[in-house]
């Protein structure tokens, strides 16, 4: 550790807070707070330390779920087991890791991504419980990147077997790919654990790690947009429709806000948006594409939006997903 520490408690409601090592106590208060941080600061604070945080005032059975935070430390592990601490609610196998839930968040109050450590020979397995579709990034201990899961399940575990060579430090990240809000809390909530003796979580960025195109900036520079309509379902090339967004049309899809572009087709024609990205990373560097479209498609007899992407490779485009009904929805799909 560093020598100041700061221990911070997100939305606590009255759960005790006890931080200590071998010869002293160095905290012990309790977290007051709903859906607001409390602080707990101590310094000269060398060495290892022990954090118990119990929960006597919570009456739900549900539980009290919380956020947590560290800064001036570059690690912290976790080794419960989850056999031990979740009867019934384990993966199957002798798994250690969080005791509680972790939050992973779009909101202003929790980062979409966490990064854990996991020390091992290269072959373990990491679980993830309640993942909502989390990325799970895999790097080997140089940090070369190994591989990619998703964990889409809703209160259930995921599991994911890693096969390598190399022994260290496996670095473990966790993206939020929906943004989902658990208990109208703003935040992801999962449990994450590994048949490997503990997982680390450790203070680091990784916010360099996930970019973004979207039509909030740069609009018309190297992300495009054409509009209307288009006579074959789906078109045999890729450059229709043609005609481009004006200004104020790309200003109707900046952002998430309930403003629409909306087209219509001639009788015999299919309304149709298409979108061009140029993507600055290169294909080596891509571990996946999640791709998002919000709109409405909309029909008096058959309504409904299919979501096509274009296959270089075998030239022409591809489903990757589609819906049939009368309303805003999303589309979406993962490409790795």
């Amino acid at each position: 550790m560093n020598d100041n520490i700061s221990v911070r408690i997100y939305d606590g409601d009255g759960m005790n807070i006890k931080i200590y090592n071998d010869t002293d106590v160095i905290i012990n208060s309790s977290a007051p707070s709903n859906d607001a941080w409390d602080f707990f600061n101590f310094s000269n604070a060398e060495g290892e330390y022990i954090m118990e945080m119990t929960e006597n005032l919570w009456t739900s059975d549900n539980g009290n779920y919380y956020g947590l935070e560290i800064v001036g430390t570059d690690r912290f592990f976790m080794n419960e087991s989850q056999s031990s601490l979740y009867p019934g609610y384990s993966p199957s196998g002798n798994f250690s890791g969080s005791n509680d839930a972790m939050i992973l968040g779009r909101g202003a109050e929790f980062s979409p991504y966490e990064t854990y450590e996991i020390h091992s020979d290269g072959n373990f397995s990491v679980a993830i419980y309640d993942g909502d579709y989390t990325a799970v990034l895999v790097y080997e201990p140089d940090g070369t990147f190994h591989d990619i899961f998703i964990a889409p399940s809703n209160n259930a575990w995921d599991v994911f077997n890693v096969t390598g060579n190399a022994s260290g430090y496996w670095k473990t990240i966790l993206f939020d790919l929906q943004g989902t809000d658990d208990y109208s809390t703003e935040g992801n909530f999962y449990r994450i654990a590994t048949d490997e003796e503990h997982v680390y979580i450790v203070n680091q960025n990784a916010s360099d790690l996930f970019i973004t195109y979207d039509f909030s900036s740069n609009a018309g520079v190297n992300r495009y947009a054409y509009r209307r309509q288009v006579g074959s379902f789906p078109p045999p090339v890729n450059s229709t429709p043609s005609i481009g967004f004006t200004q104020t049309q790309y200003q109707n899809i900046a952002d998430d806000d309930g403003i629409w572009q909306s087209d219509s087709a001639s009788l015999g024609s299919y309304a149709s948006h298409r979108f061009v990205f140029t993507v600055n990373e290169s294909t080596d560097d891509i571990a996946l594409l999640h791709i998002l479209w919000n709109g409405d498609g909309r029909h008096w007899i058959s309504p409904g939006a299919t979501l096509f992407i274009w296959n270089y490779s075998a030239n022409g485009y591809e489903e990757i997903d589609s819906n049939t009904v009368s309303g805003e929805d999303t589309l979406e799909a993962f490409l790795q």
